[in-house]
């Protein structure tokens, strides 16, 4: 296989998988391509392999050299010791327990020549030091989350109890009930510009629930009025078709839709 060859079959590859892929994770037929270019080519910055990306090919060939090292390690320490089932493999551990979670235990023994046994000790044992980190960092969270709500709901309440003082001794609500006195058994309220120029300045102070609560402006009026003085009182003009309806409407306030259009 040309060295073309061996770059268009990588390329292939990569761009199908945009994520980080490590070194043990390749198939035998992308290490071998991509053994062939590291012995031939120690210059990864060559100009054919700028499609593969230089940053991933340095990666893949410090994790082929990081497991070539741990194998050198594993033959060390069985050639020093005579039982080879008590080596410790303690210069390595932490090395391999990275690589646990990448492929099977099978493959890991396989590859690193560390007994499948070891292998799954050491495994069970990150898992346990994993999960006992996650309960203290979860009920660390509990607690900074029932100490922020008790906070929350305190100064909620200081802050309730605040506004009602405030808007209860404000001259504009006092003005404004005096006001909305004529009102008083209406089912249907007109207020004049005076009354909703005191609604949106006690809205702009108190907020929309204390104002409907002292005042019993209803939350259709209250939002109405702020659309309004959004777009500058603006009254949108009335289609001709549409006036008919409307004095109906006016008329005849207890009727519904479904009666005026029968009626018109």
């Amino acid at each position: 296989m040309t060295l073309e060859t061996q770059i268009e079959t990588l390329t292939k590859f990569f761009r199908k998988r945009p994520m980080k892929v490590h070194w043990l994770q390749l198939p035998d037929e992308i290490k071998s391509s991509l053994e062939i270019i590291f012995h031939s080519h120690s210059n990864l910055e060559n100009v054919l392999f700028s499609d593969l990306g230089l940053e991933r090919l340095k990666q893949l060939k410090f994790e082929r050299e990081q497991i070539e090292e741990i194998v050198k390690t594993v033959k060390a320490e069985k050639e020093k010791s005579d039982d080879n089932q008590n080596i410790s493999y303690v210069n390595i551990r932490h090395q391999v327990t990275d690589l646990l979670n990448l492929i099977s235990l099978r493959k890991l023994t396989g590859v690193l020549e560390i007994p499948r046994s070891t292998l799954a000790d050491w495994r069970n044992q990150e898992k346990k030091i994993n999960n006992h980190k996650y309960v203290e960092i979860d009920s660390v969270i509990e607690k900074e989350t029932e100490v922020k709500n008790e906070t929350k709901k305190t100064s909620s309440i200081q802050n309730s109890n605040a506004s009602n003082s405030n808007i209860n001794k404000s001259d504009e609500l006092k003005n404004l009930q005096e006001m909305i006195n004529r009102h008083k058994g209406k089912t249907r309220r007109k207020y004049s510009q005076s009354e909703k120029d005191l609604i949106l300045k006690l809205l702009d102070r108190f907020g929309s629930k204390l104002v409907h609560t002292h005042t019993k402006v209803s939350y259709d009026t209250i939002s109405r009025l702020l659309r309004q003085r959004e777009r500058g009182y603006v009254v949108p003009a009335t289609k001709v078709r549409y006036l008919p309806v409307i004095e109906t409407m006016r008329k005849y306030p207890g009727m519904g839709p479904m009666q005026i259009r029968d009626y018109m």
